[in-house]
């Protein structure tokens, strides 16, 4: 829920006192002041001056939803927020959220995730407040094998996001975005259904934004926006970036499907034109991937044909893994 004493001392240049706010949301002077001081201790810098009152100087780099429905301009998502300065899982949130009737187009975040999982279960770190933790509920008319297309859209949405900042982002399909060869964000996208219906999918997104180093047994593989250009990013506004794009293209796929966005996400995609391995419980798959089709699968020529891959995991030779 919004803050309205911090929605007022956004609108003022100057101060405003005490009183004015006591009156204006008919609270005691001591509601004033408490509320005031929560604000101070979440990083909102307020100047107090006796006989003046207060006056807000800067905002902290937060992701709650004070911060991010002021600056973003989309039709659905993102106009509930949900935030919380630490949780298991912002995607297991967002599901639990789901059975409680959160709308659509919601979006969970999170400062630290204690839980948090990339895909095949792998854990995913997310230390305080230095990356997006992120997530987005959706209930689409659409069957579960319209759902790979999700994490296409999801991911060629913080690509043009980061392209925009002035990076050179490409999408390692399916669901991983990586500057100079290293991963910066992850995609994991879930449904839960119904016989052939999808009733709600959870898109999380985790970038690496203000990520100062890593650990030595990732860092040949992660980066982060500060790593690759020594500066600090703030991130409601890359988040809000993310969010009005990935409407954009989500909106355009239930309408005509990846018919708006495919020629982009394959000139994108650096699996494209390279050898790579294809691995699922059932086979390997080695070849040279051609590209990505509508539905979003991966094609790639083997010696016995085009063969289609919709799931598993895809290494490039050369790149995280793959010799």
């Amino acid at each position: 829920m919004k803050n309205p004493i911090l929605m007022e001392l956004k609108k003022y240049n100057g101060y405003i006192s005490g009183e004015q706010l006591s009156d204006k949301f008919n609270i005691t002077r001591a509601a004033v002041w408490k509320n005031i001081s929560k604000l101070k201790n979440k990083g909102y810098i307020i100047e107090s001056v006796s006989g003046k009152g207060y006056k807000l100087i800067e905002c902290p780099d937060i992701l709650n939803e004070d911060e991010i429905t002021e600056n973003i301009s989309t039709k659905f998502i993102g106009h509930t927020v949900y935030s919380y300065d630490e949780i298991d899982s912002t995607n297991k949130e967002a599901k639990r959220m789901a059975v409680s009737g959160a709308p659509d187009g919601s979006i969970f975040t999170a400062e630290i995730q204690n839980q948090g999982r990339g895909r095949l279960g792998r854990q995913w770190l997310s230390p305080k407040s230095v990356g997006i933790w992120f997530s987005i509920l959706l209930y689409p008319d659409l069957t579960p094998d319209r759902i790979i297309p999700i994490t296409l859209v999801a991911g060629i949405s913080v690509c043009k996001t980061l392209i925009s900042l002035g990076f050179d982002a490409k999408i390692k399909w399916p669901n991983d975005i990586v500057i100079n060869g290293k991963k910066i964000c992850g995609i994991l996208t879930e449904m839960t259904a119904e016989a052939e219906h999808i009733s709600s999918i959870v898109v999380g997104i985790g970038i690496n934004v203000n990520t100062k180093s890593f650990d030595d047994d990732i860092k040949d593989k992660a980066t982060s926006l500060y790593i690759e250009s020594g500066k600090n990013f703030l991130r409601k506004e890359i988040l809000c970036s993310v969010l009005e794009t990935f409407e954009k293209y989500y909106i355009d796929y239930l309408d005509s499907g990846l018919n708006k966005i495919i020629d982009d996400y394959n000139n994108l995609c650096i699996n494209i034109g390279k050898e790579v391995v294809a691995c699922s419980v059932q086979e390997e798959i080695k070849g040279k991937a051609v590209r990505v089709k509508e539905n979003g699968a991966l094609c790639i020529a083997t010696d016995n044909g085009i063969k289609e891959v919709n799931f598993g995991e895809v290494s490039i030779r050369g790149m995280m893994g793959y010799i």
